[in-house]
């Protein structure tokens, strides 16, 4: 997928079915707060919590379907396991169920895993995120190449690692009630657009 971002605290990766966004919370309802339409226990509440939202289109939608043996439709969909199954699998494809690293120790990790290739490997990372995933097409990289080297540092937990900070890995919380795992019931809010199906949960650290 292909990663940016929007305005300065959002996150945003996309691709032709889905786009992934996370951004966190607390700065969402100051700015509602701002506009006198939170208060001061909703702003209070946003501390420390971080909004992922999977937004997928038409032919990633009937594919959720599919997945989970059930009719594209809102009912069948709008569940708290498809909601849990979705939020999970965004987590990890954001690789936020990995820690995030520094870029200082993300350098000392690539010379600790590819020695003499760290260079190399530092602006694979650098160019992926400056141009997004295709950037390899335009300065003529054989797509085995480009897929071999984006391996290996997917294996070595590098191929995201561009935090400015260290961060921990994010999980969904152990403690989820399995009668609310296996309720039917509709969740909500949740919204219906006319091309573009769009969920979105809180991750609880």
């Amino acid at each position: 997928m292909t990663p940016g971002k929007v305005g300065t605290t959002t996150a945003q990766h996309f691709n032709g079915s889905r786009t992934l966004v996370a951004y966190g919370k607390l700065e969402e309802m100051q700015k509602q707060f701002r506009k006198g339409v939170a208060s001061a226990e909703d702003v209070e509440a946003a501390k420390g919590l971080l909004r992922i939202e999977s937004r997928l289109k038409k032919s990633a939608l009937t594919k959720l379907a599919e997945n989970h043996s059930v009719a594209c439709e809102a009912q069948e969909l709008l569940t708290f396991p498809v909601a849990h199954d979705i939020l999970s699998k965004t987590l990890s494809d954001l690789t936020f169920d990995k820690p995030k690293i520094s870029p200082y120790k993300r350098d000392q990790e690539l010379v600790k895993h590819f020695k003499s290739d760290a260079l190399k490997m530092a602006g694979l990372i650098e160019w992926r995120k400056r141009y997004g995933d295709d950037f390899w097409k335009f300065i003529g990289m054989p797509s085995s190449t480009y897929y071999r080297l984006r391996s290996q540092l997917q294996e070595a937990n590098l191929w995201n690692a561009s935090a400015t900070v260290e961060l921990p890995a994010l999980a969904l919380s152990s403690d989820l009630s399995s009668d609310l795992y296996n309720n039917p019931t509709l969740l909500s809010p949740m919204r219906i657009e006319a091309e573009d199906f769009k969920l979105d949960s809180t991750a609880i650290m």
